[in-house]
């Protein structure tokens, strides 16, 4: 399959993003808090982390978007993998969020029991966790903490930007500077899977910090971020992906992709749709539009094309708008 995203003339032609304007907006935010801040390196970017207050604009920004994504809950529940879940996609399969656990406890006086938050046997009834214990477990899952355990013993939950330092570390891009929304972008990433942060990606990174002002190079960034990483074409997964370049771009206006065609169908021609314009996938649903511009229709291998047009150059097609 080619590339979804293609190359304008002087602007990279970015896909279609606004799906629901509670999406745009939490885009929007994280957009704006971050593009404020200055360009730092992934270690700044902690210490940054480290000193925020929780209560501003930015940080609140970013909490929201993870929201959006992870969810919240001030009880357990199974992620659907068989691993028990709280608070804002905390993971608590991995032993060392006991630390988390801990933490909670020792700062609102609460009694949780580790092992039994992280049974997938069931809990006894209990009110749940509040809003703002689901706030703190979410901020030390990003920074990290170290607690004693009742036994006398030491555990560290290392941190998710942590564990992005040691991804972009062996690509040797530890002290590369980008700006703070690119790094938002990866966090995020990293925070659904440390994976996601893989070869592609940061080869993709590595030539993109060595030009940034290259259009192609961001848009082989852009193309790992959104097309590369949703192998199995999850319309969830498309969706929070889409939302996450548009983060690492830097303005939500930008990016416009289908949520629920994300891969299905693309223009080949690298000039069209022109920058600016909007992007038509399947032609389902209302048409809107007359397209004017020249390719061809590819589908990704094993999708039926039995309705699918040849779009001859300078041909007008009647298309359909995907939201």
């Amino acid at each position: 399959m080619r590339n979804l995203i293609s190359i304008a003339d002087t602007q990279p032609l970015l896909i279609d993003l606004k799906g629901s304007s509670a999406e745009y907006g939490v885009v929007s935010g994280v957009v704006s808090a971050f593009n404020a801040l200055p360009k730092q390196n992934i270690k700044e970017f902690l210490a940054f982390f480290e000193s925020i207050d929780t209560g501003g604009p930015t940080y609140q920004a970013f909490q929201s978007l993870m929201i959006l994504f992870e969810g919240k809950s001030g009880q357990t529940y199974d992620d659907g993998q068989g691993n028990m879940t709280i608070g804002i996609g905390l993971n608590l399969k991995n032993p060392v969020t006991e630390a988390i656990i801990i933490a909670v406890n020792k700062k609102f006086g609460k009694t949780y029991d580790y092992k039994q938050l992280a049974s997938t046997e069931g809990l006894p009834p209990f009110p749940g966790m509040s809003f703002d214990e689901i706030a703190y477990m979410f901020y030390l899952s990003l920074i990290g903490v170290t607690e004693q355990r009742p036994d006398g013993s030491m555990v560290t939950f290392s941190g998710e930007i942590n564990a992005l330092i040691g991804k972009l570390k062996d690509a040797g891009l530890d002290n590369t500077p980008f700006p703070a929304n690119q790094l938002a972008a990866l966090l995020s990433m990293s925070f659904n899977s440390p994976g996601l942060i893989g070869d592609n990606l940061l080869q993709a990174l590595t030539a993109f910090s060595k030009e940034p002002s290259d259009l192609i190079a961001m848009n082989n960034v852009l193309i790992e971020i959104v097309e590369r990483s949703n192998k199995d074409n999850t319309a969830g997964v498309a969706n929070r992906r889409v939302m996450e370049a548009g983060v690492f771009l830097g303005s939500a206006d930008k990016i416009h992709m289908s949520h629920r065609a994300v891969r299905a169908v693309l223009a080949v021609d690298p000039g069209r749709p022109l920058n600016g314009e909007d992007r038509y996938a399947l032609p389902t649903g209302e048409v809107e539009k007359t397209w004017e511009g020249g390719a061809t229709v590819v589908t990704e291998d094993g999708t039926d094309a039995s309705h699918y047009n040849k779009i001859t150059y300078g041909s007008t097609v009647e298309w359909a708008k995907v939201r």
